[in-house]
């Protein structure tokens, strides 16, 4: 079987984190092509993993190449105009979240991209351990009607400086940590009670760090809404929460008629508990010293979505359940309507 030739737009910290480790595990992954805006940081990761050819534009590279499908990992403004361009060539497309800036621009991306493309965007958490169980759990009813749900996800890398782009307007759009972090809480409760949810109110803070700030996006971001079974739910995410050591810290707890679910997940590991008359603890990777591998296990494995998104083109014949386009414009969506009270 012929390798699936990859070029990789963006070469970050995160390409170097998420996305090249995989790509070079993957049996029939080539990594073909790598590019950069200044070239500089493709070298080195060129450089780092093998890679033959580095490029300082994304068109040049998919001109010059054979490539079967692109890895987006830029700044959220570049997402639309990338993806597009790779769809008119055929391209297949993972891109990382959030799919675009706004509504209009994820619109744009479903009306272009053709049906024969494989897509994907990385929404991992999914693929989070507890949050599988807890599907299962959910699944089989062990708590019963579900009435309540609250959603967290946090960090304290924004409290000394604005996190980087993603912080920045133009950059990374008005949302800020609500595309950064919140995206996530929004696909895992679409994930968890199988459809859209439903804004009902927000509230969102800007940190005053320096009076020569460019305009910034908000740094932490509290909104209610209702779940596709007409349950209150309530999301908080920020950059600015103290986090002690933890690293980030997502927390989901679900409430029925019949018992309760709690999720927790940091650095230290990973714990679900669920009470429904006998209390059941499950844990995952709970170690004493914070690190990466205990708060996303699953990074350097097959359950890893650029690897599914590999197998998928590999075999499209093949179920391979993974979020797509479809799941990060229905994400767009409620960011929007949370941004410009559209409730």
């Amino acid at each position: 079987m012929k390798p699936i030739k990859i070029g990789v737009i963006g070469a970050s910290w995160f390409a170097d984190l998420w996305y090249l480790p995989v790509l070079n595990m993957h049996p029939q992954a080539e990594l073909t092509a790598i590019c950069s805006e200044n070239g500089n940081n493709a070298r080195l990761m060129a450089k780092k993993y093998g890679i033959a050819k580095s490029y300082t534009s994304y068109e040049q590279m998919i001109d010059n190449e054979n490539l079967d499908g692109v890895c987006i990992i830029t700044p959220n403004c570049t997402h639309a105009d990338i993806i597009l361009t790779a769809a008119k060539r055929g391209l297949h497309i993972i891109c990382e979240k959030p799919l675009a800036l706004n509504t209009e621009e994820s619109t744009r991306i479903i009306e272009g991209v053709h049906s024969s493309i494989i897509h994907a965007v990385n929404f991992t958490y999914r693929e989070n351990p507890a949050v599988k169980q807890m599907k299962n759990e959910l699944r089989e009813k062990r708590i019963g009607n579900i009435l309540e749900a609250d959603f967290e996800y946090t960090g304290d890398y924004g409290i000394q400086s604005s996190p980087g782009w993603r912080g920045d307007i133009q950059l990374g759009g008005e949302g800020g940590v609500l595309a950064d972090l919140g995206s996530h809480l929004i696909d895992l409760a679409h994930y968890l009670f199988d459809g859209p949810i439903h804004p009902l109110s927000a509230s969102y803070q800007i940190v005053k760090r320096d009076t020569n700030d460019k305009e910034k996006a908000p740094d932490s971001v509290f909104f209610t809404a209702m779940l596709p079974n007409n349950a209150i739910s309530s999301f908080q995410t920020s950059w600015v929460r103290y986090q002690g050591g933890r690293g980030q810290t997502i927390k989901i707890n679900v409430y029925g008629d019949n018992g309760k679910m709690e999720m927790l997940s940091t650095e230290f590991g990973i714990q679900l508990s669920v009470q429904n008359g006998t209390n059941k603890t499950h844990t995952w990777n709970e170690k004493e010293e914070s690190g990466e591998g205990n708060f996303r296990p699953w990074r350097l494995t097959s359950r890893n979505e650029i690897w599914k998104w590999v197998d998928r083109i590999l075999d499209p014949s093949r179920v391979i359940k993974q979020p797509d386009f479809y799941d990060g414009h229905l994400v767009q969506l409620v960011m929007d309507r949370i941004l410009h009270n559209d409730r």
